[in-house]
């Protein structure tokens, strides 16, 4: 009890965990890291974020959440090594009502009336730092994609000891256009969509243009073989 001794012949004991630093000769190993898991929202992600930990001897420890972090993403927090309170926490970013994220790219869906897709037109294209103006041409299509560069979540170095974020280099964002239909129409609308309608499917015929098939000072160049 209380220790290994071993007995010389003169009878004197000696300490045999005394000799190897009371551990019987091995060194003791810090237990590896815990894991915990915490739970951010996409803004938090993006642009950093702050937790209040409380320790089980009762200390309270601030942490931070680096931006760039992603699910599975993994922070190390080195509270006290010596004592066995290092370690991690474990991301789960949660799901946003608007944008949709892969990697450092966000994606989204912007409304676009009818006659903006059909004329052109400008709108507005909602980001995590606010909203930027979105000109497209005339004649967009539904489904149509639009890149913005530079607008996505920033990119992530986490090293084990030393998480660190390099927001100089952001994903993009990809805006997806969705036409939305008129629900209702004036009498007036109607016919105009009517007339419209008609134009498209009775198409005016085209003239004779001539001899060289010129008409209206436009000129017919031909596939270019003489």
């Amino acid at each position: 009890m209380g220790g290994v001794r071993h007995t010389t012949g003169r009878g004197r004991g000696i300490n045999i965990e005394d000799l190897f630093g009371g551990t019987g000769g091995f060194e003791t190993s810090p237990p590896p890291p815990s894991e915990y898991p915490v739970s951010i929202t996409l803004e938090e992600a993006f642009s950093g974020a702050d937790r209040r930990l409380r320790m089980q001897d009762g200390r309270r420890l601030e942490v931070k959440i680096p931006p760039g972090v992603d699910n599975g993403s993994k922070v190390h927090i080195n509270a006290d090594r010596a004592q066995g309170n290092a370690f991690y926490l474990v991301v789960s970013v949660k799901e946003h009502a608007k944008f949709r994220r892969q990697g450092k790219d966000l994606y989204v869906e912007v409304e676009a009336p009818l006659d903006d897709a059909v004329l052109g037109g400008e709108l507005t294209v909602p980001t995590l730092t606010g909203r930027l103006a979105l000109t497209i041409p005339k004649g967009t299509q539904n489904g149509r994609r639009f890149r913005l560069a530079g607008q996505g979540m920033p990119a992530l170095n986490n090293s084990a000891n030393n998480p660190r974020s390099d927001v100089d280099h952001r994903g993009d964002l990809f805006a997806t256009l969705k036409v939305k239909l008129p629900s209702e129409l004036t009498d007036e609308e109607t016919d105009l969509f009517r007339m419209l309608r008609d134009k498209r499917m009775n198409p005016p015929e085209l003239e004779n243009a001539g001899e060289n098939g010129a008409k209206d000072g436009v000129e017919d160049e031909g596939t270019g073989k003489e």
